[in-house]
C-alpha cells in the first residue's frame, strides 16, 4: 500500500566451504534480497561473512575459483529464507592430501567347525577420515589373519586419532563377531593386534533383511542393491552389494548402530533421448535390542526430474525466461549445472527449490549470460527436502533419502 514502511531486514550469516570441507577464503559473495537490493562481500579466513539488512527470501552467488580456467564456476542459491546458510561449492582443495595412514591389523580366528570360510571386515574412523578393508579366509587357510589397511584423511590434516572396528562372520552363520580398538594416531607401519576372535562364542545376532525396489526409475542400465552398517563413531562397513532389484541380506543387530540399504539404477527414461538418467534411494534403520523388527524394506526409485522447457534437444534463448524444471509432487532441491560444450566448462551451478532457473535473476546476481551454442544441463534432484534444510549447519541426517539425476542437451540461441 502507498506510504507503507519498507520491510525490515535482518542479518544473514553465511559460511562457504569446498567439497572437502575446507573453508573458502577471500571469495566474493553477492546477495540479492526480496527488495532487489544487491550487496557484495568477501569470505574471511574461516569462510564466513555476514550481510546486514537482508529481507527474505534472498538469493546469493559465490564467484568461481580464480585458479580455474575462465574464472571457475559460479555457485548460485535461489530462494533462501534462513538467517544461517552453509554453502558448499563443488571444488577440491588445491593442497595435496597427506600420505594415507597405512597400518596392519592382525587377528586370529577361533576354532572353525569343518574349516568354514570366514568373511572379515576391517573399518576405521577418525574425526576427518575413514578406511575399509575386507578379506575372505578360505576353508584351507589357517587361523591367522593379517590385513594391510589404508586410512585416508581429508584435505591435509595430517594424522588423526583412529578407532579400528572388525566384524567377522562364518559363511552360513547368522551371527557376527565384533571387536574394536583405539589405535591412537596410528603411525605409518604400525601393527595393531586385536587378538583372538572366538567364532564359537557369544556374538551379535544377525537378522535377515529383504530389500526390494519399486517406482518408475530409469531402466536398461546397471542397477544395484547394497547394505551398509554405520556405527555411532562414524565407522561404516559396506557388508554386501549385488546387481539385482531385490535381494535378502543378513545384517547385525548391533546396539547403537544403523543399517542402511540403498538401491540405484541408471539407463533410459521412457519417451526421452537423454544423455543420462539415474535414480537412487537409501533408507537407514536403527539396530540393537531387536529394533530390526521390520524384516523387509521397499525402496522407491523416482522418475528422474528433467526439464519441462526446453524439452530434451530443444532450444532456449540466452535472453529469455530461462529453464523450467519438470514439476514434482513433493518438496525437493534441484542442483542444476549449466555446461558449455564448446568451452568444456561448467558455467554455473544453480541450487533451488523452485521449478525454474531464471536467466534474468542470474544476470541481476552478476552471473554472465550463457554463450550461444550447444550446452548440457545436469539436473540432480534431492527429494523430500528443502533448500533451507540442506544448507542448515545443524542439518540432521535423514532416515530416508531419494535422489535422481538427468542429463540433457539443449542449444542456447542469441
Amino acid at each position: 500500500a502507498a506510504g507503507s514502511a519498507a520491510p525490515a531486514g535482518a542479518e544473514a550469516w553465511l559460511g562457504v566451504r569446498n567439497a572437502d570441507g575446507a573453508p573458502v577464503v577471500g571469495r566474493e559473495v553477492r546477495i540479492l534480497d526480496a527488495r532487489g537490493a544487491l550487496a557484495r562481500g568477501l569470505t574471511d579466513e574461516e569462510g564466513g561473512l555476514v550481510f546486514d539488512g537482508v529481507v527474505t527470501p534472498y538469493d546469493l552467488a559465490v564467484e568461481g575459483s580464480p585458479s580455474e580456467p575462465g574464472g571457475g564456476t559460479e555457485t548460485i542459491l535461489v530462494g533462501l529464507t534462513s538467517a544461517h546458510a552453509d554453502v558448499v561449492v563443488d571444488e577440491r582443495d588445491a593442497t595435496p592430501p597427506p600420505p594415507a595412514q597405512a597400518f596392519t591389523v592382525a587377528l586370529a580366528l577361533g576354532p572353525r567347525a569343518n574349516g568354514e570360510a570366514v568373511h572379515v571386515w576391517v573399518a576405521s574412523a577418525s574425526p576427518h577420515g575413514a578406511g575399509l578393508s575386507e578379506v575372505s579366509v578360505g576353508e584351507a587357510e589357517g587361523s591367522s589373519v593379517v590385513v594391510e589397511h589404508i586410512h585416508r584423511t581429508r584435505w591435509g590434516l595430517g594424522r588423526d586419532r583412529v578407532r579400528i572396528h572388525v566384524l567377522a562372520r562364518r559363511d552360513g552363520d547368522a551371527t557376527f563377531r565384533h571387536v574394536s580398538v583405539d589405535a591412537g594416531d596410528s603411525a605409518p607401519g604400525a601393527v595393531h593386534d586385536l587378538g583372538v576372535i572366538d567364532l564359537g562364542g557369544v556374538g551379535v545376532a544377525g537378522t535377515a533383511l529383504a530389500v526390494s525396489r519399486t517406482g518408475e526409475g530409469p531402466t536398461g542400465g546397471p542397477s544395484s542393491t547394497a547394505v551398509s552398517l554405520r556405527l555411532d563413531d562414524g565407522t561404516s562397513f559396506e557388508l554386501e552389494r549385488v546387481e539385482a532389484d531385490a535381494s535378502s541380506f543378513v545384517v547385525p543387530d548391533l546396539p547403537g548402530a544403523q543399517v542402511c540399504v540403498a538401491a540405484w539404477g541408471e539407463g533410459a527414461v521412457a519417451g526421452g533421448d537423454d544423455l543420462h538418467a539415474g535414480a537412487r534411494a537409501e533408507r537407514c534403520l536403527a539396530t540393537g535390542g531387536g529394533a530390526l523388527a521390520t524384516r523387509s524394506v521397499e525402496l522407491e526409485l523416482a522418475d528422474p526430474v528433467g526439464l519441462a522447457h526446453p524439452e530434451t534437444g530443444g532450444v532456449v534463448s540466452r535472453r529469455g525466461p530461462g529453464l523450467r524444471l519438470a514439476a514434482g509432487g513433493h518438496p525437493r532441491v534441484a542442483r542444476v549445472a549449466l555446461v558449455d560444450e564448446r568451452r568444456g566448462t561448467v558455467r554455473a551451478r544453480v541450487v533451488t527449490s523452485a521449478d525454474e532457473v531464471s536467466f534474468e535473476k542470474l544476470a541481476r546476481l552478476g552471473v554472465p549470460r550463457l554463450d550461444p551454442g550447444p550446452h548440457v544441463v545436469d539436473v540432480e534432484a534431492l527429494l523430500g527436502t528443502t533448500l533451507d534444510a540442506e544448507t542448515s549447519r545443524l542439518r540432521a541426517p535423514l532416515d530416508e533419502r531419494r535422489r535422481t539425476s538427468r542429463r540433457v542437451r539443449v542449444t542456447v540461441t542469441p
